[in-house]
C-alpha cells in the first residue's frame, strides 16, 4: 500500500483507493497515459499534455478509435519527439495486445454486439495535420486542447456529453477544467478530469448496462482463455473470485500478468513481488495489501 494512502489511517477498499489516488497519485495516472498511448517516452508531467495531442490520442484509444476523424490534432510539432511520433506510426493506430483497456469477452451475457470486436482506425496521416519545425505555439496548443474539449463535451460518446452548455468552444469547461487549465498544467483540477476518463471510460464504461463485477470477471477470464488458448468454460471452471483464487497458491493474478504482458517469465513469483513489479513498471500504486489477497473475505468493490 502506498504511503501516502497509508498515511490517511483509514482502510479503504480498491474502489475507494481509486477515488483517492485522484489526489494522491499524480503518477501513477500519467504512466497509465502513457501506457495506454504507447508513447516512445514516458509521460511523467502534466506539462506533457500541454499541447493537446497526447490527450486526443487517449480518447482514441479509449473509445477503441471510432472516431479517429474528430479526434486529429490540427498541429503538430516535429520538434516534440512523443507526439510526432505517435501521429506518424501505424503501429500506434492499433490496439496492443498488452494494452490494460479492459476489453469484456466472447460470452453470452448479452444480445449485443461483442465489445470485444474493436475497429482499429486507419493509419492517420500526418499530411492532415499542420507540422510545425519547432515548439508550438499557444495559439496552436490550444487549437489541440479546444478539439479534446469540444469531444468531450459533444460525442455522444462521451460521458460529458451536453454538460457545458456554451456557444464559444474557448468557453468549454469540463469538471471545472478549462482548456486554459489544461495548457497551463493546472495540477489541482486537471487530474480530477483525467481520472474520471479513467474511470468511466477504461474501467467501467458506463455505455454498459452490467453487473461491474460481472464484467471484471469476464474480462479475467477472456483475457487468461486467449493467452492459454482455451476455451472459456474451461477457465471458468478453473478460477473464481473465491479468496483461494487470488492467493500466492490460487496465482490468478500471475495468470493474468502473463496473458496481459506485465510478466514474460512462467517461473515462480509471488504477489508481492508483482506488485512491485506492476509499479516499477507503470508507477500504478499498490491499491491492496497483500494481506487482503491472503484473507478468507473477498473485499467487494
Amino acid at each position: 500500500m502506498s504511503e501516502e494512502i497509508a498515511s490517511t489511517g483509514d482502510l479503504l477498499s480498491p474502489k475507494k483507493h481509486l477515488r483517492h489516488a485522484n489526489y494522491n497519485n499524480t503518477s501513477a495516472l500519467l504512466g497509465w497515459i502513457s501506457f495506454q498511448t504507447e508513447t516512445s517516452l514516458p509521460i511523467d508531467n502534466l506539462n506533457q499534455l500541454d499541447d493537446g495531442t497526447i490527450l486526443l490520442r487517449l480518447l482514441d484509444v479509449v473509445t477503441n478509435f471510432e472516431e479517429s476523424e474528430k479526434l486529429k490534432p490540427l498541429y503538430i510539432s516535429s520538434q516534440n519527439k512523443i507526439s510526432y511520433e505517435l501521429y506518424n506510426d501505424i503501429s500506434k493506430n492499433s490496439i496492443s495486445q498488452n494494452s490494460l483497456l479492459p476489453s469484456p469477452p466472447v460470452s453470452p451475457i448479452s444480445d449485443n454486439k461483442s465489445l470485444n470486436s474493436l475497429s482499429p482506425s486507419k493509419k492517420l496521416n500526418i499530411k492532415k495535420c499542420k507540422v510545425v519545425n519547432k515548439e508550438l505555439s499557444r495559439f496552436q496548443k490550444l487549437a489541440n486542447i479546444e478539439i479534446f474539449m469540444q469531444w468531450l463535451n459533444t460525442s455522444k460518446l462521451s460521458l460529458f456529453n451536453g454538460i457545458s452548455k456554451v456557444n464559444n468552444i474557448s468557453d468549454i469547461n469540463i469538471r471545472g477544467v478549462s482548456a486554459l487549465d489544461i495548457l497551463e498544467a493546472n495540477d489541482k483540477l486537471v487530474p480530477g478530469l483525467l481520472w474520471s476518463i479513467f474511470w468511466e471510460f477504461t474501467m467501467f464504461p458506463s455505455n454498459l448496462n452490467k453487473n461491474k463485477q460481472d464484467l471484471l470477471w469476464l474480462w479475467i477470464i477472456n483475457c487468461i482463455s486467449k493467452f492459454e488458448n482455451k476455451n472459456l468454460k474451461e477457465i471458468e471452471s478453473d478460477i473464481n473470485f473465491k479468496s483461494y483464487s487470488w492467493n500466492d497458491n490460487g496465482k490468478l493474478l500471475i495468470r493474468l500478468s502473463l496473458s496481459l504482458g506485465i510478466i514474460k517469465s512462467k517461473s515462480e513469483i509471488s504477489n508481492n513481488e508483482l506488485f512491485n513489479i506492476i509499479f516499477n513498471k507503470f508507477k500504478i500504486p499498490k491499491f491492496l495489501n497483500i494481506d487482503d489477497l491472503n484473507s478468507e473475505i473477498v473485499d467487494e468493490w
